[in-house]
Formats: structure tokens, C-alpha cells, sequence
């Protein structure tokens, strides 16, 4: 059996190879908070290292990058539904708020000369 005789270059190379280490990558994801603890965005690499306002999450989260209500209590994340303290009830009379019907988001004034179907909607205290 013939023996191979390496280049230079080669045994170089060879010994590069034999010392590479295995690196082991951990994940870590972050929240960050303002200073009423809402979560107001995620990381999972570059973090900033002057800041200090965030915490440790799991990967399930920060893959949703969904923070909307969410907020830090007492070093956990929870969400919080918002209260709303007012809403618009559909109404038979024709007091209240003209809308365009099947488009909440368009409310016309008295004076708005519209041809299609209108309702009718009141508001209430809750």
C-alpha cells in the first residue's frame, strides 16, 4: 500500500481541522419593557448591553412577536385585555349615530346626502 505524503498546505489544513471545537449555541430570547412594565418589543440576538429592562422568554413567544397587551407583573408575562368603557349598541331609532351599514368605521353627519343603507347606533355608558 502506497502512503499518501501531505503538502504543506495541506498538513496545515489538516491540523485546523483537528483543532476546531464544538461551540454550542444556545438560544435566548428577551422582552423588553418600558418603565410601566408593557412589553414593548422582542430580541433573539444583537441585544443592547447598557440596557436592563428585560427578561428571559421562551421561544414560543418571541416566534409570535405578538406583545400587544401584554405586560411584566411581578417578574412574569401576562396579558391584559383592554377595558373598554364605552360602546355603540345598534338602535331602532333613528337618534344616535348615522353609520353606513356593514361599515361601523364610517359615521355620517346629518347633512351627508348618502342614497344606501344607514343604521342607527346610540351610545352607552358601561
Amino acid at each position: 500500500m502506497k502512503k499518501t505524503l501531505l503538502t504543506p498546505a495541506e498538513q496545515e489544513l489538516a491540523k485546523a481541522f483537528a483543532d476546531i471545537q464544538q461551540v454550542t449555541v444556545v438560544e435566548e430570547y428577551r422582552a423588553y419593557y418600558d418603565s410601566e412594565g408593557w412589553i414593548t418589543g422582542f430580541a433573539g440576538s444583537g441585544f443592547p448591553k447598557n440596557m436592563n429592562n428585560w427578561v428571559h422568554i421562551p421561544r414560543e413567544l418571541y416566534v409570535t412577536h405578538n406583545w400587544d397587551h401584554l405586560r411584566l407583573v411581578e417578574g412574569k408575562i401576562v396579558k391584559i385585555e383592554p377595558i373598554y368603557n364605552w360602546y355603540f349598541q345598534l338602535t331602532k331609532s333613528t337618534k344616535g349615530f348615522k353609520i353606513v351599514k356593514n361599515h361601523s368605521g364610517i359615521i355620517l353627519n346629518e347633512s351627508d346626502d348618502y342614497r344606501g343603507d344607514v343604521e342607527y347606533y346610540e351610545k352607552r355608558n358601561s
